[in-house]
């Protein structure tokens, strides 16, 4: 992570949303921007992340391209 985050310069992620879907599931919508640090070029995306909690300890983290593609891993059609 360190280094994903050392590529830019103004770094900066916000959660949208949180939603806690039960069984020790927590949904966060998050928004990221910064600008990269060679080229300049300013990035902005919006991604969504499940998180596994389990006695109150995040025991678990999985990254989606967006909301949808994370409430369909844990509730199939």
């Amino acid at each position: 992570m360190r280094r994903y985050v050392g590529a830019f310069e103004d770094y900066s992620f916000e959660a949208e949303r949180l939603t806690d879907l039960g069984s020790g599931a927590v949904l966060a919508v998050v928004t990221e921007t910064a600008r990269g640090k060679t080229s300049g070029v300013p990035v902005r995306r919006s991604y969504a992340v499940l998180y596994g909690v389990l006695d109150g300890r995040i025991t678990r983290i999985t990254l989606f391209s967006s909301e949808d593609d994370a409430l369909a891993a844990i509730v199939p059609d």
